[in-house]
């Protein structure tokens, strides 16, 4: 009986380090999937903001009047999520 018990503990033991394993290597390729994700982020907001920069060169609007669009576009966005 005592060799069973044994036998099952070891059995336990294994099983926690294969876990143990399991969650450490799900957590490395999880932070590399999120960091990935941070990356394309980023070159989406450079893309979007060339983009933006670009139409505003073309336009025949003020640098101020573009300002205030701006200004008054982001408050409406605020107040649109205040709700």
């Amino acid at each position: 009986m005592t060799r069973m018990r044994r036998s099952s503990e070891q059995t336990l033991e294994y099983k926690i380090e294969q876990a143990e394993a399991k969650v450490a290597k799900t957590k490395e390729a999880h932070e590399k999937a999120v960091d990935e994700l941070k990356k394309l982020y980023d070159i989406r907001m450079a893309y979007q903001r060339d983009e933006l920069l670009k139409a505003m060169k073309n336009s025949s609007r003020s640098q101020e009047r573009h300002q205030r669009m701006s200004k008054t576009g982001l408050n409406k966005s605020i107040n649109r999520h205040d709700r």
